[in-house]
């Protein structure tokens, strides 16, 4: 978990976890603040889909029960911290990589029901939520419809 608290705090849900720390964020990290920033958020927890480090999605490891279990009850918990954030995904085309990344995205979302779910305005190809990654830091945060064919 990365990130810092603010008046308006968005939760943010990605994937591959960034190698920065809370002391020094690496050059997607310091776009991603840019964004929210133009987007009136003034702070974020960044959480994982799945929360293994792995700068490149190929890279990912097998599944693991456990971590993702002891995941979602850190998720919960920011949830419940956080109770009128809203939730940005922002996890790209990685859904393709790992099989298992989509189980655990719904069961993330299982706990985000009663939240506004947005997106960074780039919907990629595949109708998932885009990474931040090369995107402009002027990328306006929008709505994002949660289907059966781009869970």
């Amino acid at each position: 978990m990365l990130g810092k608290k603010g008046k308006n705090t968005l939760i943010c849900i990605g994937a591959n976890p960034s190698v920065a720390e809370s002391s020094e964020y690496d050059v997607t990290m310091n776009l991603f603040c840019a964004i929210l920033e133009n987007n009136g958020y003034d702070g974020f927890i960044m959480l994982n889909l799945y929360p293994l480090i792995a700068t490149n999605p190929d890279e990912l490891a097998d599944f693991d029960e456990k971590i993702h279990a002891k995941n979602l009850a850190k998720i919960k918990a920011v949830l419940a911290e956080y109770k009128n954030s809203d939730i940005l995904l922002c996890y790209g085309d990685v859904l393709n990589k790992r099989k298992y990344l989509q189980k655990c995205l719904d069961d993330i979302l299982s706990l985000c029901s009663s939240r506004n779910i947005k997106c960074l305005d780039a919907i990629t190809k595949d109708g998932h939520p885009p990474h931040p990654s090369r995107k402009s830091k002027t990328i306006k945060i929008i709505d994002f419809k949660i289907k059966n064919d781009n869970k």
